[in-house]
């Protein structure tokens, strides 16, 4: 006898590849018929996500295949111990007749929905895809959600974490920032009022592995959080003074750059300038067009336009203006981004030609150190070689002591005697120009100098490391050139070898050079039409326009929106046989 049924119910924890709460439904069809899905139905509640597999094949279409057995996972916010219903109404694609089955489950006593006070949540997931084991790494994640289903990001958001073997689900700490306005404006069809703001984390994952990570929101009644950090801050802004279990560092009281740098780790030596101008250890950006003087960032009395974002996870300052002395020719941003649990200052620059210059530089990723403790400096080049010298047996200035790639991936300042040092990594340089024609770079390098300082620096413009340096260089209006570094204290190893000398250094550039892949996964809302998949379907033409006629209700409740993002993605597509297909 020929038989349509649901066979089994099994519901599950989120895992990288269902990054939700779900249930695998194994569904039986003994007929010679196909039938589509017109609604899923769990706990009496309409279910638009989820994805088909029928013979190890994921299937677009929501239907059930003849003499097969589908696994249907699908979204579903169990509780446990507790009890799932799921329901399908079916329609046979031939005859278009309606058929309904259905089971009962009972749920495992772990796993389930984390907080039922919270109504909603997005899932985050992280993915090593580089063989790097991941601890702490900074997490940054922009979103928008519906404007009725949050009041306040920064009282309701939680982050939880999720074993994906056992189960278990934790809170960690999370820092929400960037809320923007509301848009409140028109609404229609394609248009909701809707809140955006950011959210950030530390994602901890083993290399070649996933983890979901659960953003939870919608709990007006929540009072925000008070997590415990490593992070301290103290002093007034500009002036902040940074500290956690790897560095304090001082900001500068006018200019807001980072002015010294105390290094902890068992070292507790201070790296400092204090030799020119205000002393201190970050410079750039810097420009200069004789007959004026030299400028950078550094100079700024007072920063211009200084605002802190600070919380349990990081401390972010930044800082954008014209430089001094060149109001009109130059608009420039610093960022700093100073994390709790990790060593690696991020540092994004951004330097905005307004009009017509000639320049004789244009420089950033500018470090300067005395030399009471700095004696040495070592890089990495493009071709993978560690090379490392003693920074005084160098050319002295005015010579050049060293020249080397602009996008060196790090470059480091040390002293083998104490074993430690501070390295600038590069993880993204950009030059652009928005008319007129091609970027321009002139002399594009970096350099180390040392006299009674010595410093490394990259140039965008720069003719004085070259045989003519008096020439001006044409800087034209509407060039931006953008750098995005990381700084960091290190521990050099005792090894002799030079490479695992630095290990340490070479292990932060890999992570931030191949971050965790992150992917974000929303649950479909019942106010997106279903029309939205379905497109010219809905004006009759159906029959017309396709092969085999599609039989279901169109019903934002139930019709199935899209596919799985997760999915649907290059990690899950791969080639069998000489084909293509989603495993």
């Amino acid at each position: 006898m020929s038989k349509l049924a649901v066979k089994e119910i099994i519901c599950r924890h989120p895992v990288p590849k269902y990054p939700h709460y779900h249930a695998k439904i194994e569904v039986r069809n003994d007929t010679n018929d196909t039938y589509y899905i017109d609604k899923l139905i769990a706990n009496k509640e309409g279910v638009r996500d989820y994805v088909i597999y029928c013979g190890g094949d994921f299937i677009f279409e929501p239907i059930l295949k003849p003499n097969a057995t589908s696994y249907i996972y699908a979204r579903v916010d169990w509780e446990v111990n507790s009890k799932v219903d799921i329901e399908f109404d079916l329609v046979e694609e031939v005859s278009e007749s309606n058929t309904q089955i259905s089971l009962s489950a009972s749920t495992p006593s772990y796993g389930g929905y984390w907080n039922k006070d919270w109504n909603y949540y997005f899932s985050v997931i992280a993915t090593d895809r580089y063989g790097l084991e991941r601890v702490n790494e900074p997490i940054h994640i922009s979103t928008t959600v519906y404007f009725d289903q949050i009041k306040d990001p920064k009282k309701e958001v939680r982050v939880v974490e999720v074993d994906a073997i056992t189960g278990a689900q934790k809170e960690i700490p999370s820092q929400v920032y960037g809320v923007a306005p509301p848009y409140t404006g028109e609404v229609n069809i394609s248009i909701e009022h809707s809140l955006s703001f950011e959210v950030a984390f530390f994602a901890n994952v083993r290399k070649n592995e996933g983890k979901v990570y659960l953003v939870f929101y919608g709990n007006d009644k929540a009072v925000q959080p008070n997590y415990p950090s490593k992070l301290s801050v103290t002093g007034s802004a500009p002036g902040l003074v940074i500290e956690n279990e790897y560095y304090k560092i001082s900001m500068h009281k006018s200019s807001g750059v980072i002015f010294d740098i105390e290094t902890k780790m068992g070292v507790n030596k201070t790296l400092a300038h204090g030799l020119e101008t205000n002393g201190s250890v970050h410079w750039n950006p810097g420009f200069y067009a004789p007959p004026k003087a030299w400028t950078h960032t550094s100079d700024w009395d007072p920063a211009p336009n200084h605002t802190v974002e600070y919380g349990p996870i990081f401390l972010m300052t930044q800082a954008n203006g014209p430089l001094p002395l060149y109001e009109d020719q130059t608009d420039v941003s610093q960022t700093y981004v100073f994390y709790a649990e990790n060593p690696y200052i991020r540092s994004s620059s951004i330097i905005d030609i307004k009009v017509d210059a000639h320049v004789q530089a244009v420089r950033n990723g500018e470090i300067v150190f005395n030399h009471d403790i700095i004696t040495n400096f070592a890089y990495r080049d493009k071709l993978d070689e560690i090379k490392h010298m003693v920074i005084t047996e160098l050319p002295r200035f005015e010579e050049v002591a060293l020249t080397y790639d602009t996008d060196a991936p790090w470059v480091a300042f040390y002293n083998p005697e104490d074993r430690f040092g501070f390295a600038e990594l590069t993880i993204n340089l950009a030059k652009m120009r928005r008319e007129g024609g091609l970027p321009r770079v002139e002399h594009h390098n970096q350099y180390l100098n040392w006299g009674p300082w010595s410093y490394s620096t990259r140039c965008m413009i720069f003719p004085f490391t070259s045989q003519n340096p008096q020439r001006m260089c044409y800087a034209p209006k509407s060039s931006t050139y953008y750098e995005d570094i990381v700084f960091m204290p290190f521990l050099v190893r005792e090894d002799l070898d030079k490479y695992e000398q630095f290990k340490d250094v070479d292990q932060a550039y890999e992570v931030h050079e191949n971050p965790l892949y992150i992917q974000v996964d929303h649950k479909t809302d019942k106010r997106v039409p279903a029309q939205f998949v379905l497109g010219p379907r809905l004006e009759g033409e159906i029959k017309e326009t396709e092969d085999k006629p599609w039989p279901i209700t169109l019903d934002s409740n139930y019709t199935r929106f899209r596919q799985s993002p997760v999915i649907l993605n290059e990690m899950n597509f791969i080639e069998k046989d000489g084909k293509y297909y989603y495993r």
